[in-house]
C-alpha cells in the first residue's frame, strides 16, 4: 500500500472518488464515507493501493481519507473518469 497526501482538486460526482492538484489521477473508496466530506481544496492523506483489472489500473482508497487541513472550498461534481 502507498501513502499519500496532497489537496483535493476535484470530486467525482458519485462521491466516492477525487483527483489531487496537478495529478490527473483518480483516487476511488468503496464508500463515499471513507472521504469524510472531503472537498476541492482541502489538505488530505490516506493510503492507497493499486490494482490492475483488465488493462486499467485503480487507485483504491484502504480505510478513510484523514482532512488534514479544510480549503473551505466546495465539492466540485464531476464523473469519474481514468
Amino acid at each position: 500500500m502507498i501513502h499519500k497526501n496532497g489537496v483535493v482538486d476535484k470530486v467525482a460526482r458519485h462521491g466516492k472518488a477525487f483527483t489531487l492538484v496537478g495529478e490527473s489521477i483518480w483516487y476511488t473508496a468503496f464508500a463515499a464515507s471513507q472521504l469524510n466530506g472531503a472537498s476541492s481544496g482541502d489538505a488530505v492523506e490516506f493510503t492507497f493501493q493499486e490494482s490492475v483489472k483488465a488493462g486499467t489500473t485503480w487507485n483504491n482508497i484502504k480505510d478513510d481519507v484523514r482532512i488534514t487541513s479544510s480549503g473551505g472550498g466546495s465539492t466540485m461534481v464531476l464523473p469519474a473518469g481514468g
